[in-house]
Parts: structure tokens; C-alpha cells; sequence
């Protein structure tokens, strides 16, 4: 399979350099060492394959011998750990509709003793130094291998691959079906060191709906473009590349934000960095060019993410219908978690049906019993890319890391603010991940856990997982201010070499004091009320919970320094508690970036980063004089209309999906992004590479997990992973850079 991937995207990056520049003739894809057709029509096809002479060779790996068979002309491939084997791989075309079928006919077969085991693939290792040492760039790069078995293929007394031929579920390149044929012309038992040589195998693929009896087709042949003949060239029958299906119908999204209120400018992007209670003033939007003298003040709107979500808000003084001088709006923010930006994004809008508004409910305390109020606080840095292993949020960035011997122990801060004197114990939260494993020994990992060198507990687990350790803290060890956990691995008999990252910590707390700032905390089950001393006047209470449905709290008790809110919930609460004075504003307003349907479609899309804009102008131009329909698009303008108004590389990929099924036919073919990106994209690392933009990251190697998969974000007919688009990238970090690109 990878050789199919292999070579669409060599034609991609060639065709990418040669538009309107398409050879005339249909070539076979099939190589020398390949199968021959001995027969092809719109009913199916057959094969007949005599593999090429082989060799096996052995090879010696950490003191065990193996056997390396390979086949001349012949790629050898294996998931890792299992037996490393020549493979062949080739596309079928397939009619538009109906069921395909393989038929292994014939098979002419020797079996032969191997001298040892069969190889097996590789995999990566994790790298044993201490944290100082690792070079983030050189994960991504590549690194050690190493070869382990997988032990449930070498000790089966079997041979693996279990069958001489696969052919894939179907798959779509633009309109056309294909599916790829895999034939294993070595196969080998583990376990007697057998191998099974294929000297001749004879296959017959029947296609339930032959190509002349689909509907509307009549078997006419559709003139081919560039791509269809470089598809051809792909398959096995080449005249399939023909075959197309009916135009695939407009997607319908309830979610799609309207692309005409882009255009019209009525969107206000609003940037935050921190959860919390925010105010819009008539000074933050008028700056902002809403139109606050004649916009009724009931439709103002606020939503995030895409789909877009409506948030309840409160606009005050709104009921007039007017937004006077002396109105604002408040809204309770709680950004989410990018791997791409620092900042979240909310988007504000007006006219048509009144927005959401914030309700309330009573906070009175009268006849509840005390509970606890509980803080969390959270510590994470990051420091080093592993792209094997994803953390707690979903990203591949890790705080720390423990190795036995080198680097068994670490000491890592984190920050509380007015730890309660008395009270129920601390929780503490560790986010791990194990990279070694111990195929003999469960469990292979171990940890000792302190708190400002106070033992809390030791905690095991197994294997290269992550792991979530819960572990109770007494509050005679914590402190207001820094406070240190202490990690070590004390090691495990049997066990030489252990390794695990340390993704991230928090930990839950009671407090009784307010503080100066806005606080957020959690209740109790059951019907409480929570007391909070050292409180002013004039708080303004907000459960919480649903951050999308904040309420205001009423009738709660301030008296004097003592604030006490009332719940009569059973279960848990989240609430926010804002001092007088102490309301944020936001780090930007601006208006969204307009992305407007192109009413002649288009054939080549141009994605750039607005600072280079005007350098790939000329380029747009001379495509178009071509006779192609070029559309230029600024890339922050697919963020705020086909995602949360912030960097995202799934926004791009959404949007190439919207404009191929959606845009006038025909459909795009072409993809250009102009501007260089890194896997870094917040500089944790302080390399200081800027993100122009974003690679599409996906964990698509079978060895070292996610990397750049631009393809991807032009997989969008059908559900598999092949192209529709051609797609290439200009990685440029200068206007300049692409001026000479262009010239």
C-alpha cells in the first residue's frame, strides 16, 4: 500500500509543475516485476504473476539471528514487529457502483527452510538520554530503530500474511472507484521457519455491475484531464480511469456559518487567553466599526468554534432597544485548548433574532448545610515533541521526562493560592505516559510521588500507555504560593531500562478565602452552601457549570468580609465569583476576514497567508491566462468562516471539502499553499520558527507517528486516503522568497 501512496504523490508534486502540459497517451502503471493482464473489460479483469527470483540473506540484530528474504524490483514493508516481506501493490479501477470480488484461481507454490527466524520491521526507539539532551528536531527528523517481534505472529505456527492476495474496500480519486490488490509473494511461518514461495499466481477480479450496464453511462468514455490520465497510469486497467460516476451532490452543513454575513462584514472576532467573566463596552465595539448608534442591542449574538455555538450572554440596558453609552455586554469566556494559538476566539454578531441571554437562579443559603469550596490549580509546560504518543489534550508535547538510569527523578512546581489551614485532603492528578514496555514484566513501570517532600504514594502501571494517577494530598503538605512535586522511578527487578514522559499535574484544593481576583471553583454533591471570607462588596456570582449557558446567582449572602452561596443542586457545581473591579476586557477585537463563493468556480486554489498576498499575484495571473479558473484565498479567512476564527489545519481541509462539492463544476483540481509552516507552532521549543501555514499533522507513520500529511487535507470524496485534489506548498517566510519562486 505505501508504494501506491508513494507514487500518486510523486505524480501530484510533478503535475503540480506541468498544468496544461498533459501527455496524450495512456500508460500502463504496472511495472516489469508486475502482474500481466491477460484480460480487462467493463466486466473485471484478470491477472497472471510469476514473482522474480529471491534471496535471503541473514542478519544478525542485538545477538539473534534472523533470515531477510527480498525480491529484486520489490519493496519489502511490514507493520513494525511483524515479518519484514517483499510486497506488491497496485490500483484497480472499478465501475461507479456495485460489489467487487477477488478469485485466487491458481497458485504454483514451493515451501523452503528458512536459517532463522523471519525479520521483523522496524520500529523507533525511544531515545535514552536525559531531558537536557533531547533535540526536539531530531524526533521529528528520525532516530534509533530497533527490531522486536511481535510475539503473537512468532509464536503462531502459521503463515503470515494469512492469505496470497487482498484487495481493498473501495476507494474514490475524485469521481473515480479503485481499489488497491496486494499479492505477498513470500510468506513465512514464525514458528517451523518455513517459507512459502509463490512461483505462479493466477487471480480474476469480477465486478458485480459491469461499467456498460451502469446507468446513464451507456459506456461512453469522459474526455480525460491531466488527472484522469495520471490516475491511468496508476492502474492496472488503465481505460478505467474513464469510468466516472454522477457528480457528487452539494453537502448541506446546519452548522455552516453563512458565508453572505462574511461578506457584509456584520462579524466581530473577540480574542481571550483566560477563562473568565469579560465585558464589551459602546467604546469596545463603536471602535470596533458595529454600528452601536442604530443596531438594536437585542440581536447581538455571541457563538465560537465551527460549527458555531451561541453562548447566553447579559447586554445591559438592552431593553430599550437601544445600545447607549453607558450599555455594555458582559459574557463569561472559556477558551479551549489549540495545539496551533495561545488565544481563543468568540465572534459577535447582530441583526435578525434576539441572541441568547444569561438566566438566573437563587444562590440563597438559608438551611443548607456547609460544604467545601475547591480550587484547581494546573501546571504544564512543554518542552519536547514525541510524535508517538498524544497527550492529555490531544497534543504530542510533553513537560518531562524520567529514564532509568540516567534521569530518575524530577522536581516540578506548581502554584496555589490560599490553601485552606484545615479541612479534607488535596487531590492530586498526574498525566503520564510510558514509552519502554517489558514484554515479561507487568507492571514494568513505577513512581514515587512526593509533595514538598512529603510521601504521598507510589503508583504502578504497564507498557507504553498513558496513565492518569489520582493520588490524595494532606493539606499539611501544601502551601500557599510554590509547591513541589517530587517524581521518581525507583525501579523494578527484572526490569534495566524505563522510560516515561510527564505530560502534566494539578491539583484540587479547599480554600476559605477569597482573594483579590476572580475565582473559579467547584462545589459538592448534595444540597451545600459554601463560604468564602475575606470578600468586599458588590460581588457578582455565576454558576458555571455549562459554559455555554452560564446563570447569574441571586440572593446570595454578603455580610460584611463573609460571602456564602447557597446550592441547591445534588449535584456538582462550577461557579464564578467576580470582585468588583475585576472584570476582563478583551486582547482584540477585529472583523472577520470575508470568504465569498465564487460564482464562476474554480479549477486552481491558491491558499495564502495575507503577507504574501501581492507576490503570488503574478502567479494567479499567469495561471489564469491559461485558461484556468484561479481563486486566491486568504487563509485566515477560511479560520473565521469554516473554523473557530484562529489557526487550524482542519479549517483548510473543511473548506477544500466545501469548495470541491459545492463550488460550480466542474470541481477544483488544483491546491496551492503559499507559506511555510512547522510542527511547532507555538515555539515551545524557542526555535522561533513562525507558522505561515499549518502543515495538516496526522499519525499516519507506521514508525514515527504523526508527521506533515498534507495530502490529507484533499482527501475529501469518499472516506479513504487518497487524493482528489492535486495539492503542493510554496514554504516561503518572505514576500521576497516568493517573488523569486514566481519570477
Amino acid at each position: 500500500m505505501k508504494g501506491i501512496f508513494t507514487r500518486l504523490s510523486l505524480i501530484i508534486i510533478a503535475l503540480l509543475t506541468m498544468v496544461n502540459t498533459w501527455p496524450v497517451s495512456n500508460v500502463s502503471a504496472q511495472q516489469n516485476q508486475g502482474p500481466i493482464v491477460t484480460q480487462s473489460d467493463e466486466a473485471g479483469l484478470s491477472l497472471i504473476w510469476r514473482p522474480p527470483g529471491y534471496t535471503v540473506t541473514t542478519i544478525s540484530v542485538d545477538g539473534q539471528t534472523y533470515s531477510q528474504p527480498v525480491m529484486p524490483g520489490l519493496t519489502s514493508s511490514g507493520h513494525p514487529g511483524d515479518p519484514e516481506l517483499p510486497v506488491y501493490s497496485e490500483l484497480i479501477g472499478l465501475p461507479p457502483t456495485g460489489q467487487v470480488r477477488l478469485e485466487i484461481i491458481e497458485v504454483e507454490r514451493d515451501v523452503v527452510r528458512l536459517p532463522a527466524p523471519p525479520l521483523p520491521a522496524q520500529s523507533p526507539q525511544p531515545v535514552d538520554a536525559s531531558p537536557t539532551d533531547i533535540d526536539p528536531q531530531r524526533l521529528v527528523g528520525g532516530g534509533p530503530m530497533i527490531r522486536v517481534p511481535n510475539n503473537s505472529i512468532y509464536i503462531s505456527n502459521a503463515f503470515f500474511p494469512q492469505t496470497v492476495a487482498i484487495l481493498s474496500e473501495p476507494m474514490l480519486v475524485r469521481d473515480r472507484r479503485v481499489a488497491a490488490l496486494t499479492i505477498f509473494p513470500l510468506r513465512v511461518n514464525p514458528v517451523s521457519q518455513e517459507m512459502e514461495v509463490i512461483r505462479l499466481v493466477r487471480l480474476r477480479v469480477t465486478f458485480s455491475e459491469p461499467a456498460h450496464n451502469v446507468p446513464g453511462m451507456s459506456g461512453q468514455q469522459v474526455e480525460p484531464d491531466g488527472f484522469i490520465t495520471a490516475i491511468g497510469r496508476t492502474l492496472l486497467n488503465p481505460e478505467a480511469a474513464h469510468w466516472t460516476s454522477a457528480r457528487i451532490e452539494p453537502t448541506a452543513d446546519a452548522g455552516q456559518p453563512s458565508l453572505d454575513s462574511l461578506a457584509t462584514g456584520s462579524l466581530t472576532k473577540i480574542s481571550v487567553d483566560q477563562p473568565g467573566l469579560y465585558a464589551l463596552t459602546y467604546t469596545d465595539l463603536q471602535n470596533a466599526g458595529l454600528p452601536v448608534n442604530t443596531l438594536d442591542p437585542r440581536s447581538l449574538k455571541l457563538s465560537y468554534g465551527y460549527p458555531r455555538q451561541e453562548v447566553a450572554i447579559v447586554v445591559e440596558g438592552e431593553s430599550d432597544g437601544h445600545f447607549n453609552s453607558a450599555d455594555r455586554l458582559l459574557f463569561y469566556a472559556n477558551p479551549q485548548f489549540s495545539r496551533y494559538v495561545n488565544d481563543d476566539v468568540y465572534f459577535l454578531s447582530y441583526d435578525g433574532a434576539n441572541g441568547l441571554r444569561m438566566s438566573s437562579r437563587s444562590g440563597s443559603p438559608t438551611g443548607l448545610t456547609a460544604g467545601n469550596v475547591w480550587r484547581t490549580a494546573t501546571a504544564e509546560t512543554n518542552k519536547f515533541y514525541d510524535p508517538l504518543y498524544t497527550g492529555h489534550d490531544g497534543d504530542y508535547w510533553y513537560w518531562a521526562k524520567l529514564a532509568r538510569p540516567s534521569a530518575a527523578s524530577g522536581s516540578y512546581a506548581i502554584q496555589l493560592t490560599n490553601v485552606a489551614g484545615s479541612g479534607p485532603s488535596a487531590k492530586l492528578r498526574l498525566w503520564l505516559q510510558g514509552y519502554t514496555a517489558h514484554t515479561t514484566i507487568n507492571p514494568d513501570h513505577r513512581m514515587s510521588v512526593k509533595v514538598n517532600g512529603t510521601a504521598i504514594g507510589t503508583i504502578e502501571w504497564d507498557g507504553k500507555s498513558a496513565y492518569t494517577a489520582n493520588l490524595a494530598v494532606p493539606l499539611s503538605a501544601l502551601q500557599s504560593g510554590s509547591n513541589q512535586v517530587q517524581l521518581s522511578l525507583p525501579g523494578i527487578t527484572g526490569v534495566f531500562a524505563e522510560g516515561v514522559w510527564l505530560d502534566a499535574l494539578s491539583i484540587t484544593y479547599p480554600t476559605t478565602q477569597m482573594g483579590s481576583s476572580q475565582l473559579h471553583f467547584d462545589g459538592e454533591a448534595g444540597q451545600k452552601k459554601y463560604t468564602l471570607n475575606g470578600a468586599g462588596s458588590s460581588y457578582t456570582v455565576y454558576d458555571i457549570t455549562d459554559p455555554d449557558a452560564p446563570q447569574r446567582v441571586t440572593n446570595f449572602s454578603l455580610s460584611g468580609s463573609t460571602l456564602t452561596i447557597g446550592d441547591n443542586s445534588t449535584t456538582i457545581r462550577t461557579y464564578l465569583v467576580v470582585p468588583p473591579g475585576q472584570i476582563k476586557s478583551p486582547k482584540q477585537l477585529q472583523a472577520a476576514n470575508a470568504l465569498v463563493n465564487p460564482s464562476h468556480g474554480a479549477d486552481y486554489i491558491i491558499v495564502t497567508h495575507p503577507s504574501f498576498s501581492a507576490a503570488i499575484a503574478p502567479l494567479a495571473t499567469y495561471r489564469s491566462n491559461q485558461g484556468l479558473r484561479v481563486v486566491t484565498v486568504n487563509v485566515n479567512a477560511i479560520y473565521d468562516t469554516f473554523g473557530g476564527g484562529r489557526m487550524d489545519a482542519e479549517a483548510i481541509k473543511t473548506f477544500l471539502d466545501y469548495a470541491y462539492h459545492n463550488w460550480p463544476a466542474p470541481s477544483p483540481r488544483y491546491v496551492l499553499l503559499v507559506g511555510d509552516g512547522s510542527y511547532d507552532f507555538r515555539n515551545h521549543s524557542g526555535y522561533n520558527s513562525f507558522t505561515f501555514i499549518p502543515p495538516y499533522l496526522a499519525p499516519v507513520d507506521p514508525w514515527w507517528g504523526e508527521t506533515a500529511s498534507d495530502n490529507r487535507l484533499v482527501t475529501v470524496a469518499g472516506s479513504d486516503t487518497l487524493p482528489d485534489l492535486l495539492i503542493g506548498r510554496l514554504p516561503v517566510a518572505s514576500a521576497a522568497e516568493v517573488t523569486t519562486i514566481v519570477n
